[in-house]
């Protein structure tokens, strides 16, 4: 996407709210003026981008006068980026540094894989029960603080976690990423093995 961020001084942390139901953007959107005001970059990918869901998303982000960008439209300087096109959720992952997966603050977790697979610090919310990945990352823990996956019911547990990703350099965050995705690739071809061994 041809997206322009607010510059900024110092490097900006991406983070993709990808698959988001309602539910979940009850919880992301309150906290959106906080998260600005520390150098991230949103990117919001709503689960059912419905021109009726991505209207009541613009008036929410409108009310709160934060600058957005809807997708299907030209560049321009927006804190924001609301993507109302589907098939671009993988690849947004690739360029960003942290990750929640929708559904988790509903009824069920989305795949956890793919912002994995990109090296994100991912984030979900209390219903992630339904999916193993989650819970697998979720007891790899890659600094005293920070985990792979990280359950995120309240605010406070999401600022805590992003204190600890905002307080490492840029060469501490590669490296992270980099764990992260070492351990997805030890996992391909498991189920293959299984099969073959059965």
């Amino acid at each position: 996407f041809d997206w322009q961020p607010p510059k900024s001084e110092t490097e900006r942390v991406r983070l993709v709210l990808g698959s988001t139901w309602p539910e979940d953007e009850a919880f992301w959107l309150p906290l959106f003026p906080h998260l600005l005001s520390q150098k991230l970059e949103i990117v919001l990918v709503p689960h059912e981008p419905s021109e009726e869901h991505i209207k009541s998303l613009s008036q929410k982000l409108s009310e709160m006068q934060i600058s957005f960008q809807l997708s299907s439209e030209p560049a321009k300087s927006a804190s924001v980026l609301l993507v109302d096109q589907v098939g671009f959720l993988a690849e947004l992952y690739v360029d960003a540094d942290l990750a929640f997966v929708g559904g988790s603050f509903r009824k069920l977790v989305h795949s956890v894989m793919e912002p994995l697979a990109c090296g994100c610090v991912t984030f979900v919310g209390a219903f992630f029960q339904n999916n193993r990945e989650a819970q697998l990352f979720m007891k790899m823990q890659l600094n005293p603080h920070l985990f792979a996956v990280q359950a995120i019911s309240q605010a406070e547990q999401l600022q805590s976690a992003l204190a600890h990703w905002l307080a490492l350099d840029r060469a501490s965050q590669s490296k992270l990423r980099d764990a992260i995705q070492n351990r997805v690739r030890a996992k391909q071809g498991a189920t293959q093995s299984t099969i073959d061994w059965l």
